[in-house]
């Protein structure tokens, strides 16, 4: 017994054209986006703000958030669902008892702000001062940490980065996750430095990135 997903007509995990989902779901008719339903992170996302018609430049979804686009061609709607990934570190791992199971806490990484800061997750795998990639639910009553994997960790030299784009360590370039920290042209000064990135689940898109070690 338990609640599971359906299975959804598309997936993607990088920023998407509309016109790219028309014709990947063999659209002959444009749907208006009155008949378009988007939920993010569990949550209804308000009115969908474009039409699915065919060459629409138009994108939904964005790199490293896992897209699921399900088509009702009876009614003809469509519905988005979104699924960002966040990073944190564990704050404390607490062994299960007899009247609760194991879990874990987790809090903030410098310069950026999680949103299941201080709640607890469910789990033995974890162990304090982990870096985690998480995905969180905003749905009404829930407001919970739904699934924690390890992050990915990369160290070496940065050899270069663009703006807002990505960053290459070691002459492997990583693109930046729609969640990811902020690359900026101040960076310029890490250039040739040690540095950390965390990467999440899809391995390419970068979640963090540490200050230069010291």
């Amino acid at each position: 017994i338990g609640t599971y997903a359906d299975t959804p007509d598309l997936t993607y995990t990088a920023g998407t054209k509309i016109g790219t989902i028309y014709s990947d779901l063999g659209l002959s008719d444009g749907i208006s986006k009155k008949n378009v339903t988007e939920y993010v992170d569990g949550d209804y996302a308000g009115a969908f703000a474009y039409d699915i018609v065919k060459g629409s430049k138009d994108k939904v979804g964005g790199n490293g958030v896992l897209l699921n686009v399900y088509y009702n061609d009876d009614a003809e709607t469509i519905t988005f669902v979104e699924v960002n990934t966040y990073i944190g570190k564990v704050t404390a791992a607490y062994p299960d008892t007899t009247t609760k199971d194991a879990y874990v806490k987790v809090k903030d990484m410098d310069g950026y702000a999680c949103p299941g800061a201080g709640k607890e997750f469910e789990t033995e795998s974890f162990k304090k001062n982990d870096v985690v990639a998480y995905t969180y639910s905003n749905k009404a009553g829930e407001n919970s940490i739904q699934s924690m994997a390890l992050a990915e960790k990369v160290t070496g030299k940065m050899n270069g980065f663009t703006a807002e784009k990505n960053v290459t360590v070691d002459g492997t370039t990583y693109k930046k996750s729609a969640n990811g920290t902020s690359i900026t042209p101040g960076m310029n000064t890490s250039v040739g430095k040690d540095v950390t990135v965390y990467l999440d689940q899809y391995g390419l898109s970068l979640i963090h990135i540490s200050e230069p070690t010291r």
